[in-house]
């Protein structure tokens, strides 16, 4: 922990914060509001990067390469829609792996209608993001808490960070790992400038059966809103993201959407017309696959799902998930768990699904080993670190929208 002599200071914060900034405060003689302030601003930081219930987010406890860096002024809180690490090349995502074409416009209450996706396995991208989650930019949580499904929920790293956010007093975690809808959250992408790549609920699972479906209609609204911003949705309630969308391509859904747009003083139509394609290009939609019982069932109900990227979390990869049909699956991310109880992941079963995916010309991304490495030891997530058969794979899935 440092901080400069210029006004603008760099707060190093590590995930033992609460101690390390206590300490830093009577070392430098720092007034209580502001001390109260800054580790308020840290809860929430903290909150908005944490793991989420299908095994991604930080590294194990006590481990450095959790730390967090942010950069505020003196006597001010950073706001929480302030960028952590930004990802340096997101350009590379949002403008060169992506490519859609022109929606024409058509009558009231209908989505200009998107008639083909396809791969283009030639244009597969490599690029790394700089952030704890290192597939994505930024995380948003509307919604906290979740409840265990399958085995892939349980050494769940957002119910532990969400029980120590609350230990701690931070604001929206009063009820800790219940589940909990935050309608003042829903408003921050739309005060957000700068284009950026959010994981929407780190925290949670948009489609639990307690997220009512006028909830999830606003989340849906903000996101069609705001179109420079890409929106990675992940759930492991496969069945409910498939009805949920299939429905909302319809005139009722759309009609639906446009109300919760206008909650917010928005509108989805111009002149009578839908402006928004459908799907929405800016949302990707994906599912996790932990195992073969309970995760791989999931990727046919996301193939019913219409959306502009489709991508499966095989992470935490708990066994062999055997032959996988990836058809109309844009990306697949491969990761094995972190934490004090990680189960440890194969070395076989990480290579299978890198192989098929590298087949079936699907964009692969190899986030971790986790705790356990590919030879089986037992050793810090940094030092197993992210390599597969002897390189790093970090593709982003290319996809080509053909509209009419």
């Amino acid at each position: 922990m440092f901080v400069s002599s210029r006004k603008r200071r760099r707060i190093g914060i590590f995930p033992s914060g609460a101690v390390v900034l206590g300490y830093s405060f009577a070392a430098f003689g720092w007034h209580r509001p502001f001390a109260e302030r800054l580790l308020a601003a840290w809860a929430s930081i903290v909150s908005e990067h944490g793991g989420h219930p299908s095994g991604f987010g930080p590294t194990q406890p006590g481990e450095r390469s959790n730390q967090t860096t942010m950069l505020l002024d003196v006597g001010e809180v950073c706001p929480l829609e302030a960028p952590v690490r930004p990802l340096r090349r997101r350009s590379a995502i949002l403008e060169e792996s992506i490519s859609y074409g022109r929606p024409e416009l058509t009558r009231l209450g209908t989505f200009p209608k998107v008639t083909q996706i396809t791969n283009e396995p030639g244009r597969l991208l490599n690029c790394m993001a700089e952030s704890n989650i290192e597939w994505t930019e930024h995380t948003w949580n509307p919604v906290t808490g979740c409840t265990k499904l399958s085995p892939g929920c349980k050494h769940c790293y957002a119910e532990t960070m969400a029980h120590r956010l609350r230990a701690m007093g931070a604001l929206g975690y009063e009820a800790g790992f219940e589940l909990t809808l935050h309608p003042e959250r829903l408003l921050q992408p739309l005060n957000r400038k700068q284009p950026t790549v959010y994981f929407v609920n780190s925290m949670s699972d948009l489609f639990h059966e307690d997220v009512p479906d006028a909830f999830i209609d606003q989340v849906f609204a903000v996101m069609a809103i705001e179109r420079r911003h890409t929106f990675q949705v992940l759930t492991k309630r496969g069945g409910r993201l498939a009805d949920y969308t299939s429905a909302l391509g319809s005139r009722a859904g759309f009609e639906r959407l446009e109300a919760a747009a206008r909650q917010f003083g928005r509108t989805l139509t111009v002149d009578g017309a839908a402006i928004v394609p459908w799907p929405i290009p800016n949302v990707w939609l994906g599912v996790s696959v932990e195992d073969r019982r309970y995760g791989v069932p999931r990727i046919a109900q996301l193939r019913r799902a219409p959306a502009a990227v489709r991508f499966l979390s095989v992470e935490p990869l708990l066994g062999d998930v055997g032959q996988l049909d990836l058809t109309d699956i844009h990306w697949v991310i491969v990761g094995g768990e972190s934490g004090a109880r990680a189960r440890p992941m194969v070395a076989a079963w990480a290579d299978s699904v890198r192989r098929q995916a590298v087949e079936q010309g699907v964009a692969f991304f190899f986030k971790q080993w986790g705790a356990w490495g590919e030879d089986g030891i037992r050793r810090s997530k940094k030092a197993n670190g992210r390599e597969l058969g002897g390189r790093q794979w970090s593709q982003f899935p290319v996809p080509v929208v053909v509209t009419t």
